[in-house]
């Protein structure tokens, strides 16, 4: 699995440096790093998600020439607060609905950071972070609604359950 999280990471990584800010609506972009980090801590895949991490944000510093600790630190963040929630049994897996809420929080504290490390806070960055955010969490639930779905097809041993929109 973790050969996969690293051909991803390098997909990824070249998606967000070439075609993803082509796609920008209202100056938000689709943040694919995050939303992918949790995917894979959402099914319990702590270890691919560190490594999806590492060798995204390694490759997108390549790719685009940012500072890696740029990229690293504030998904590292939403990687450490989601395994304390997880650890602490506040949220478990959640159904396709809260999926939304929670990629929306994790791409606006993670762009959040990042605009204190870059220093760069103003009035017009709150929209750019906010349409940012939702359209992320907007895409990140579908990709999750369709993995689910995905996930369902392939064991039949859980097909009795439905597929959860809600928890």
């Amino acid at each position: 699995m973790w050969i996969f999280s690293i051909v991803l990471a390098t997909f990824v990584a070249f998606m967000q440096s070439t075609i993803i800010p082509a796609l920008s609506v209202s100056g938000g972009q689709i943040e694919l790093q995050i939303i992918i980090i949790l995917l894979f801590l959402f099914f319990g895949r702590l270890r691919e998600a560190c490594i999806f991490l590492l060798v995204c944000s390694t490759f997108s510093a390549l790719f685009s020439g940012a500072p890696i600790i740029y990229l690293v630190l504030p998904d590292f963040l939403i990687i450490s607060i989601y395994v304390f929630l997880d650890r602490r049994r506040i949220f478990f897996r959640p159904g396709t609905l809260l999926a939304f809420p929670i990629i929306f929080l994790a791409v606006a504290l993670a762009d959040f950071f990042k605009l204190i490390m870059l220093s760069k806070l103003g009035a017009g960055i709150v929209s750019v972070l906010l349409a940012n955010s939702i359209y992320s969490a907007i895409v990140g639930m579908i990709i999750f609604y369709f993995i689910n779905k995905i996930y369902h097809l392939l064991n039949p041993h859980i097909m009795r359950e439905r597929i959860k929109l809600a928890r």
